[in-house]
């Protein structure tokens, strides 16, 4: 295909879209922290308001002064201005707490769409050890970083901290999040199958299985980019379990993807550590299975 005069070159579509990216990101953590900060400023404005009505009937009634002076004295405090300081403290503590974590969430967000994945990885981890566990926005740049740079130690241990709680993570219901730690389950699983205990890496990988089959579920009729991901590592299940008829059927699920949802190359996955280690211990026939079932896709690789 000829590229028109004065059309962007490849490079500079991807800093285009990168920069787009980011500031897309921005602008919806920006509106996001806005609404938050504005919320509790109201909640502030609120008890200032409550504050000067009670002050008021305070001086009115000695009888008021009393009752309030032995309840407060009663949880530690000396004064209702104690109270009123307190409780603006905490508030505003509350405000800061919000701006740190909105900027982390957006720095870490567009180091992620820049590629810069050590250091978003940084930024999202002190969101996610502060408070902010279960939070997509954090979870899904965070887990995806570490599984594009093979840093699964890492991730298991993300992971496990989620998994800590067994009611909260049951609850979990963003499919992004589900299919990310299904794709780091079945890889690391991969990468160590046949040099570890074999039994362990076959529960992960059935482990990720099963996370990506909830994934596909919850995934909604337009994620076509993320059914594509599910897709893809599900395939790569059934190829290292040699499962190559359930691997024919993923293909065909790809394959019936509308016509602009692309696929990485099989020169790009055969790179991939997980398929690495399966070409290096694997003796029979399994890599060139997989290739040749993978560049039937060849119709939609990136270009």
């Amino acid at each position: 295909m000829v590229t028109p005069p004065g059309s962007p070159t490849p490079d500079e579509l991807s800093e285009i879209r990168a920069e787009l990216t980011k500031q897309a990101l921005q602008l919806d953590f920006a509106q996001q922290y806005q609404k938050v900060s504005d919320e509790l400023k109201v909640l502030k404005a609120d008890i200032d308001h409550k504050w000067a009505i009670l002050r008021l009937v305070a001086t009115i009634s000695s009888v008021a002064v009393t009752v309030a002076g032995i309840i407060l004295s009663l949880v530690g405090l000396h004064t209702l201005k104690d109270a009123k300081k307190i409780l603006d403290e905490k508030i505003d503590r509350n405000i800061q707490e919000t701006a740190d974590f909105y900027g982390d969430v957006i720095a870490g967000s567009a180091l992620f769409a820049r590629g810069r994945y050590d250091d978003a990885i940084a930024k999202l981890l002190k969101c996610f050890n502060n408070g902010h566990t279960y939070d997509p926005s954090v979870l899904v740049p965070l887990l995806a970083s570490m599984n594009i740079i093979n840093d699964w130690d890492h991730a298991k241990s993300v992971m496990q901290k989620l998994q800590s709680d067994p009611a909260k993570f049951d609850q979990i219901n963003d499919a992004q999040v589900l299919a990310i730690m299904g794709a780091i389950e079945i890889q690391s699983g991969m990468a160590r199958y046949g040099f570890s205990s074999e039994s362990d890496a076959n529960e992960e990988m059935r482990k990720g299985q099963k996370l990506l089959e909830q994934a596909y579920y919850m995934a909604g009729s337009s994620q076509n980019d993320l059914r594509q991901h599910i897709l893809t590592n599900q395939w790569l299940y059934h190829i290292a379990k040699r499962e190559f008829d359930s691997a024919r059927q993923n293909i065909a699920s790809l394959e019936s993807l509308p016509s602009n949802i692309q696929v990485y190359s099989w020169e790009d996955i055969s790179k991939w550590r997980c398929m690495v280690s399966l070409a290096e211990r694997d003796r029979s026939d399994t890599i060139q299975q997989a290739k040749q079932q993978w560049i039937g896709l060849s119709g939609r690789y990136y270009k």
